[in-house]
């Protein structure tokens, strides 16, 4: 299990140091459908229309992203309120001694884990079970700066308990 979370996060992790934009672009639509689904909405086009309405016409990647908010959110899938949705992280190691010489997609197992690199200053990427990017408004909160450090605050430790 853990060999195919490692190969999903090396593609995750490829395509978004390739194009963050197109990851972005994906998670924002994701996140505005589940939303938009959680307040009634009562399909992908509805909750497209919900999040764009009128003002431009989807790219098919955030048409895909809605049809899968509609899947998630239709099967129970999606994390419930007061879950923790983080499931695995990934950060990009450059091969320096910094890194111990780490290079390319590294896997994060835990919030810990991700608060630590937080710390020295590294890039990391948060995502939920079905392989999406968790958003910095919904992952900020589980981070507090102490001194020189970064460690998890205690709703994330509440909430996110094993992780």
């Amino acid at each position: 299990m853990k060999k195919q979370w490692t190969a999903v996060a090396c593609v995750l992790a490829m395509s978004l140091y390739i194009a963050p934009a197109a990851a972005d672009e994906y998670s924002n639509a994701y996140d505005c459908g589940i939303e938009a689904l959680s307040g009634g909405a009562e399909s992908a086009l509805s909750a497209m229309v919900s999040c764009i309405g009128n003002s431009y016409d989807p790219s098919p990647l955030e048409e895909k992203a809605y049809a899968d908010a509609e899947r998630d959110f239709k099967s129970g899938a999606i994390a419930q309120a007061g879950q923790c949705p983080f499931e695995f992280g990934i950060w990009i190691a450059g091969g320096s001694r910094a890194d111990n010489f780490e290079e390319g997609a590294q896997l994060i197992d835990s919030l810990s884990e991700a608060a630590s690199l937080l710390g020295s200053g590294r890039d990391v990427f948060l995502y939920d079970i079905n392989g999406n990017k968790i958003s910095a408004t919904v992952a900020n909160p589980w981070f507090v700066r102490q001194g020189d450090d970064v460690v998890l605050t205690d709703e994330a430790r509440r909430n996110c308990r094993g992780k």
